[in-house]
């Protein structure tokens, strides 16, 4: 069961990273659309807390509630929760 547990632990942790890399690159296309490419890329990963703060703020200026977003996520903040309470199972 312990080793069941890790496999799936793992699998919901790589999910979390994939997500996790997915919504942070739009972030990061989105600044470097709007601010340009350089001064993007600086606040894209300076201001990394700022993607809780960021669909806001695209909602204010584009118009557009980006549902996207919040589907990777709710799938960032389901996969951590899935692969912690498998990890928690498979400790010894």
């Amino acid at each position: 069961m312990r080793l069941v547990a890790k496999i799936a632990g793992s699998i919901f942790f790589i999910f979390w990273m994939l997500a996790s890399l997915i919504l942070f690159f739009d972030y990061w296309q989105v600044l470097t659309s709007w601010l340009g490419a350089i001064l993007g890329s600086i606040v894209a990963f300076l201001a990394s807390p700022g993607v809780f703060l960021f669909p806001f703020v695209y909602w204010l200026v584009q118009g557009a509630f980006p549902v996207f977003y919040f589907e990777l996520l709710a799938v960032c903040a389901g996969s951590a929760l899935i692969s912690g309470l498998f990890f928690s199972i498979g400790v010894d």
